[in-house]
């Protein structure tokens, strides 16, 4: 009883799937997509934008170390490049 509920429940997903599809195909109707192109060139830029608000990120990570420990010698001096 429960594989054949399993079976149905798979083959409505896919008929909803290949109706959702054929949406999506005829929906486009052959319409190109315009845009603008130019030469690569070195431009001054001659917009600016000013706004305000906070600038959020997409995704935030934090960052820590797994154990602590205390730092004894350090073999850079502020503010040197290091890679």
């Amino acid at each position: 009883m429960k594989r054949r509920v399993l079976w149905i429940g798979a083959a409505g997903l896919l008929v909803v799937g290949a109706v959702a599809a054929v949406l999506v195909m005829r929906g486009r109707g052959g319409k190109d997509l315009e845009v603008q192109t130019t030469p690569v060139s070195r431009q001054k830029i001659v917009q600016m934008v000013n706004g305000t608000g906070r600038i959020q990120p997409r995704v935030q990570v934090k960052v820590s170390a797994d154990l602590s420990a205390r730092i004894t010698k350090l073999a850079v001096q502020e503010g040197q490049w290091v890679e």
